[in-house]
């Protein structure tokens, strides 16, 4: 779709603002640590370049995408450059290698996806939604204030849990900002470095993954900075696969092929998602927790730029569905709001598409958005690929109910979703039997060295790199990924938890004595017996490791750890020592009274109390019996000789004529 330099490609550099030669130092060679072109391509002399422009170098490379006729035509239109150079650093004076970097969007992406662009675009994006450019800097993969405010909560550096700060300052100026649903007017810039040890932890080791700044060079994790990160596909080797001449094939750091894609594979996704209590989570979708686990397992592998071991994958990946079917435009590039946490920016949940018991599924988010990839064809629901195009039909479990296949558990009261006034079950919290729980934290900050790259400044688009003091290294206690805890989340319903940072930091100054050795910070915040929290968080977690069987009743009701009460004495011998009598087990968040031992950072979210705790552990008369409900042939002959216990009333005569029958055996 190339076409040569005509009158139209001089009038929209014309158009563009662009001068024929810009006074702008060339863009460098190396991008992502890569040399960009190869020496041996020879220059065009300038007839040839009249003829076909970036064509006569590039010649080769892909079309950008089919809804980008213009920028097929006319390179300039986002790299800008200047097309009639006939050497390369005459072409390449004022171009942009990345015009999807945040730093200089407004010129570039920001032209057709701006809230102000005079061209017409599809009606997918104009439909009121046009604005993705303005949308997505202030979502929270370019705020990152989950990360930002619940680590400066952690390290007791500031009061409240909300947050304040995010990579840039962002300001919600339309008017409408939702607080109810957890939306913020303004957040400010993130502080200098040196404002406090949270802070520069954020700046030099948290912060490594947002849109403002390139993936690391590291295999598994190569992605471009901006829209890029998400839309330009990248191998897991960063090698490039273009046809375009001048692109080395065996250098890493370089998209599959020039290509601008919406039909965005898992394994995108995964160069980001693969580390972090929030980000881990794209592990856990393909079914694989980080590999330092316990008892010496092997059978480990180096995915995604750390050592991975294999568990049961989420049901939905085992489908073929990708993160897109079920995360929207909105959910991604937000919705015009600015959020302190993902689960406030994310509308789907399991209901959107299952339904409840009695209720058959909407197809409509909480944010009111009918989903554009689900339809009720004959009665059934019917999801399509949004990536390969293939169909699934989803699950109701509102015809479970009326074919009488509902599994029992999804017909006890209490777990029944939608139910107004009182604590309820989130799907997941049974049906996610693997959670990853990274406990301990152990940090050391060494002011003698410092950190490589400032990631709040990140790496980018004619950005240098920027070091500072302050190099941080860390590792875990240990790793654990069976028997979820289970607490209550933001909104109030049992979900699973997990440690979000358990910090103990270790701090080297300049002249190399230790100011601090494995530190525990203490918050302003404190629990009802008046006692102040240590630093670490628990928090509710959604861990997309959804399988189809679901955890037994006992798993729930009758281990300590799953109610959050940590491991029996003895059984955690791994965790680290430290000196303060009054911690807890890095795995226990309340005690046996429901008094709260461990903060959580996210707002609305607690262990569960003491009177939940003993309601909990009540369902222990039940198990008493149905622990045994693994043996079909002792429940046929329950069932043959008293019938089955449809309702309460049933189960309380089956239970009565049980014993009637056993009194007059056991008489003479």
């Amino acid at each position: 779709m190339k076409q040569a330099i005509t009158f139209f490609t001089l009038i929209s550099v014309c158009f563009f603002g662009l001068p024929a030669f810009s006074s702008e130092e060339p863009v460098s060679e190396s991008q992502g640590g890569d040399t960009l072109f190869i020496k041996s391509v020879t220059q065009p002399q300038f007839k040839e370049v009249v003829e076909k422009g970036c064509m006569s170098c590039h010649e080769g490379i892909e079309d950008i995408s089919p809804l980008m006729t213009a920028a097929d035509v006319n390179c300039v239109t986002c790299h800008m450059g200047n097309p009639l150079g006939t050497t390369k650093e005459e072409a390449h004076r004022g171009m942009y290698a990345n015009p999807s970097d945040f730093s200089i969007i407004d010129k570039t992406c920001g032209q057709c996806h701006g809230e102000k662009s005079p061209f017409p675009i599809t009606p997918a994006v104009s439909q009121g939604k046009k604005n993705h450019v303005g949308r997505m800097q202030k979502s929270l993969m370019a705020t990152c204030a989950g990360v930002i405010r619940s680590t400066r909560y952690l390290f007791g550096d500031q009061e409240g849990k909300n947050a304040l700060y995010a990579l840039r300052g962002v300001v919600d100026e339309d008017g409408d900002v939702p607080q109810e649903k957890g939306a913020v007017e303004k957040l400010m810039p993130l502080p200098n470095g040196n404002n406090s040890r949270a802070d520069n932890l954020l700046r030099h080791n948290c912060l490594q993954c947002h849109l403002y700044t390139e993936g690391l060079a590291i295999k598994g994790r190569h992605v471009g900075g901006g829209c890029a990160s998400c839309h330009m596909l990248y191998a897991d080797d960063g090698l490039s696969r273009s046809g375009d001449p001048t692109i080395s094939k065996n250098s890493p750091g370089h998209p599959v092929k020039h290509v601008i894609t919406s039909k965005i594979p898992t394994s995108q996704c995964l160069h980001c998602h693969n580390g972090g209590p929030g980000r881990i989570i794209g592990l856990g979708y393909i079914g694989e927790v980080p590999a330092e686990v316990p008892c010496g397992s092997s059978g480990t592998e180096y995915r995604y730029g750390t050592p991975t071991f294999k568990v049961k994958p989420d049901v939905h990946y085992l489908a073929g569905m990708d993160c897109i079917d079920c995360h929207s435009s909105d959910d991604l590039h937000g919705d015009g709001n600015i959020y302190s946490n993902m689960a406030d920016q994310v509308a789907i949940r399991c209901e959107t598409c299952h339904g409840t018991p009695e209720i058959f599924a909407s197809l409509i988010d909480e944010r009111g958005e009918i989903l554009s990839n689900v339809v009720k064809k004959g009665g059934a629901s019917i999801l399509t690929n949004k990536v390969s195009g293939k169909q699934l039909e989803v699950p109701q479990l509102a015809r479970m109910t009326r074919e009488g296949s509902l599994p029992t558990a999804m017909a006890i009261l209490p777990h029944v979703p939608l139910k107004e006034g009182r604590h309820t079950l989130e799907c997941y919290s049974c049906h996610a039997q693997t959670v990853t729980q990274c406990y301990g934290c152990h940090l050391k900050k060494d002011d003698r060295k410092n950190a490589p790259v400032d990631w709040v400044v990140g790496i980018g688009e004619r950005r240098p790199t920027v070091s500072s003091p302050g190099m941080w290294t860390g590792e875990t206690s240990y790793i654990r990924w069976e028997d979820p805890l289970l607490g209550l989340n933001g909104k109030g319903n049992i979900s699973p938890s997990g440690p979000g940072c358990q910090v103990f930091l270790t701090h080297i100054d300049t002249a190399g004595r230790t100011v601090s050795l494995n530190r525990v910070f203490r918050l302003s915040d404190r629990n009802e017996d008046g006692m102040r929290f240590p630093g670490w968080g628990m928090n509710p977690t959604q861990p997309h490791t959804v399988t189809r069987e679901s955890r037994s009743c006992e798993s729930c009701h009758t281990i300590e750890k799953s109610l959050g009460l940590g491991l029996p004495p003895g059984a955690s011998a791994r965790l680290s020592p430290h000196t303060a009598p009054d911690l807890p087990s890095l795995e226990r968040m309340v005690d046996e009274g429901g008094v709260q031992l461990q903060a959580t950072s996210r707002p609305g979210a607690r262990p569960f109390n003491q009177a939940e705790l003993q309601l909990l552990s009540r369902f222990n008369v039940c198990l008493v019996c149905h622990s045994d409900m693994a043996y079909p042939d002792l429940w046929k002959k329950v069932t043959d000789d008293f019938g089955l216990a449809n309702t309460n009333k049933d189960h309380e005569h089956i239970i009565n004529n049980i014993l009637r029958n056993s009194v007059r055996q056991s008489q003479p």
